[in-house]
């Protein structure tokens, strides 16, 4: 009986970890996604409004578009101006690549090594 329960033990554990492999990101970074979208609306707006992207580094209006202090401390997302008309949302996951990223050229979340 204690060998069956084990046994049943290791194949739900092994069926965990393969689907956590065999899902798509965009169901395990469900919330990054989340709050990617609120800011990239929030973005746009400002773009609309401004007639210009926000500059990299300019936490200040970083701020004023949504980005929490945290956010903006850890740059976790990190914002990233390409040129006049092109931004990109990173979410960084460790030190190397794949990260899940945005890019308004595009306009589909991504994961892999961002421009």
């Amino acid at each position: 009986m204690a060998k069956r329960i084990i046994n049943i033990f290791y194949l739900s554990l092994l069926t965990v970890i393969l689907l956590y492999f065999i899902l798509p990101s965009t169901w395990l970074r469900i919330s990054d996604i989340t709050r990617g979208n609120e800011l990239i609306n929030n973005i746009n707006q400002y773009k609309n409004q401004n007639d210009k992207l926000p500059q990299n580094g300019d936490w200040s209006t970083l701020k004023d578009i949504g980005f929490t202090e945290e956010e903006v401390n850890r740059l976790y997302p990190g914002y990233e101006q390409l040129n006049d008309t092109v931004f990109q949302l990173i979410f960084f996951i460790g030190f190397d690549c794949p990260y899940l990223y945005w890019n308004s050229n595009d306009q589909v979340w991504k994961e892999g090594c961002p421009l």
